[in-house]
């Protein structure tokens, strides 16, 4: 595929609804409650100060042409803050990352996109936001009506979704367009000796655009998405969700371009990390542990223990013996902070070409990504890979030492 091909294919990867969810459901747990008296008020609710992140995961296929083309993994990660309150409405911060597993990086994800977005939303689910933000994707999805709901009850409101496509058609603001949506409420059940209501979401689009400047622009965007949703009544806020998708891009110049694939969530609930204590406690760690060329320092992401002069054979990502011994420690570290995400970071010196540089920075990471996921350090959904070539030097390249610096991996605890 050409360019502008893959970012397409990268932009609708990351774009599957994406709901605010908890962890800890188990199918074979789930018992219905019958009993709902005289009907149930379904609310979202907000708490100045509450901190939460959601992990996404998308499994899809695309076919190009009505040929298939590839599958393909993705997480989205997104942290939320309850900012302020005002009556019964959230003012929210969203920062959204998300991740691809690519050919170069087996089993981790390696960072493609990063969006900020900051918005209300009222307790029937109702956004107000700016036209210049890129996510969230799905808008106006949940939106609970304003009566109590029994089983088999329905209603609809209206969603719209937004997507990014400055790169691949120079769309220069979102995309957007609307998504009729259908509510039907399915009753409660208890989940580990919790109760959930139950919804199921469907919406089915098409949307013609107008015309427009560019030479190559989606003329038609067809498809479907079917959601189950369980809603936490108790916190006001979804628990988990699961999702079957189907999406048609029509192209003006005729390319067909589909994407079908599920989706599931969950929350990761972490408290804010005491940044001063703990890079402090690292640097003890890392003193006793004897670990070469590491250090310890506040990132504004979270703590990030860098490991310098990291050795590989010369032009290769495998880690030499030596290496990994002083992962394995590391990974004893980070193993003591077992409910933040971590970001692997891979650099170089200066040396050979800027994509020479940039593809090596990135294999480097996803080898120490990969073997802190073997070690049972973090999961793959809880850790990141991204690589940097050499553009954020520690030291200057014209000194056999800053070069050595400068070749480094940095692991960072994230606290964002």
């Amino acid at each position: 595929m050409n360019s502008a091909k893959r970012c397409l294919v990268r932009i609708i990867l990351a774009a599957a609804a994406v709901l605010t969810v908890v962890s800890g459901a188990a199918a074979s747990d789930v018992r219905e409650v019958d009993s709902l008296g005289g009907g149930v008020e379904l609310r979202f609710r907000y708490q100045a100060g509450e901190r939460y992140r959601i992990l996404s995961t998308v499994r899809q296929n695309v076919f190009v042409d009505g040929r298939f083309s590839h599958s393909a993994e993705i997480l989205n990660r997104l942290q939320i803050s309850i900012e302020e309150t005002e009556g019964r409405r959230g003012y929210i911060l969203l920062d959204y990352e998300s991740g691809e597993m690519v050919d170069f990086a087996p089993g981790v994800y390696h960072t493609r996109n990063r969006y900020h977005s900051e918005f209300w939303r009222d307790e029937f689910g109702v956004y107000e936001i700016s036209d210049e933000y890129f996510v969230p994707v799905v808008r106006n999805v949940p939106v609970w009506p304003d009566h109590p709901l029994r089983p088999g009850d329905t209603w609809s409101y209206d969603g719209y979704e937004v997507h990014d496509f400055r790169e691949p058609f120079g769309i220069a603001e979102p995309y957007r367009f609307p998504v009729p949506v259908r509510y039907t409420y399915l009753g409660a059940e208890e989940i580990n000796g919790r109760i959930f209501d139950v919804v199921e979401i469907d919406y089915t689009v098409f949307h013609r655009s107008p015309r427009r400047t560019q030479s190559v622009y989606p003329a038609t965007v067809s498809g479907y998405s079917e959601q189950l949703l369980y809603f936490d009544r108790e916190n006001g806020r979804p628990a988990f969700y699961e999702e079957e998708y189907d999406l048609e891009i029509r192209m003006n110049t005729g390319a067909v371009y589909r994407f079908t694939g599920t989706a599931d969530a969950h929350v990761v609930e972490s408290e804010r990390l005491d940044r001063d204590r703990v890079r402090d406690d690292i640097r003890r760690e890392l003193e006793q542990s004897e670990v070469p060329d590491a250090s310890v320092e506040e990132h504004e992401r979270g703590i990030t223990i860098r490991l310098s002069d990291i050795q590989f054979p010369p032009d290769s990502a495998e880690l030499l013996p030596s290496e990994r011994e002083k992962i394995r420690r590391i990974g004893d570290i980070l193993r003591q902070y077992p409910d933040h995400d971590v970001l692997v970071s891979g650099h170089t010196a200066l040396a050979g070409t800027p994509e020479g540089r940039m593809r090596l920075s990135e294999q480097r990471a996803a080898a120490v990504g990969r073997y802190l996921t073997e070690l049972g350090v973090r999961d793959p959904d809880r850790l990141f890979i991204e690589g940097h070539g050499a553009e954020d030097p520690v030291a200057p390249n014209d000194t056999e030492d800053g070069r050595r610096r400068n070749r480094r991996v940095e692991m960072t605890i994230i606290d964002d």
